[in-house]
């Protein structure tokens, strides 16, 4: 809520338009204006905090940078997960005040909504009677392991690395194969500078060496 402009000082009602006034009233003036300034300036900051409590733990407690400001509706937060959260139906209690309701973006309460990674700042809003992440919700998902994808036998969402990628996309072997018999799939290889290794079988490669033309 912004504060009215407090105006110049009351001059004399003698005084005319472009009539000069004190050192002491001018200065009076731009005190004012000054704190009107600096009122307006602390409505409208993101107010940074940080809460260290266990991710799994809902009832997060949080301090902000100022240990006596207290957040209304409509202030803006900006707070660090030191531990993340992995909690469902999680709480803010924001410098001593009562514990209200943290929602994703959504307005859902779910952890997969309020899933955040260890150290993810948030920026929250304080909503009415709830505090709503508007940022730095992650959803944390497991890795598909090789087994999988070759199989297309998980139907969940879940992460794909690129070390992945590599090895079963582009068939790229995590490693050059120690000998004819090293674990391998058809259709992988790798190169190097002896030659081209391919895996033709299960557990069975064949090197074309390499060779000037």
């Amino acid at each position: 809520m912004s504060t009215p402009d407090p105006g110049l000082p009351n001059l004399n009602e003698n005084r005319g338009y472009g009539d000069v006034i004190g050192p002491g009233e001018w200065n009076e003036a731009v005190g004012r204006i000054n704190d009107v300034e600096d009122a307006n300036a602390d409505d409208t900051a993101i107010l940074r905090g940080s809460t260290a409590t266990g991710a799994s733990t809902a009832a997060k407690v949080v301090t902000l940078a100022d240990p006596n400001r207290v957040p209304v509706a409509g202030d803006l937060l900006l707070i660090e997960f030191t531990a993340g959260n992995t909690a469902s139906t999680a709480t803010l209690a924001v410098n001593g005040t009562p514990a209200l309701g943290l929602t994703g973006a959504s307005g859902s309460t779910t952890s997969t909504a309020n899933a955040i990674a260890a150290g993810v700042e948030v920026l929250i809003l304080r909503d009415g009677d709830r505090y709503r992440a508007l940022t730095g919700n992650q959803t944390i998902y497991s890795a598909f392991t090789a087994a999988e994808l070759q199989a297309g036998s998980s139907g969940s969402t879940r992460m794909v690395t690129p070390a992945l990628l590599a090895a079963n996309l582009l068939n790229l072997a995590a490693a050059k194969p120690a000998s004819a018999t090293a674990p391998g799939r058809a259709g992988q290889y790798w190169v190097d500078a002896t030659g081209l290794y391919v895996c033709i079988a299960t557990n069975t490669w064949r090197l074309i060496a390499g060779a000037t033309f």
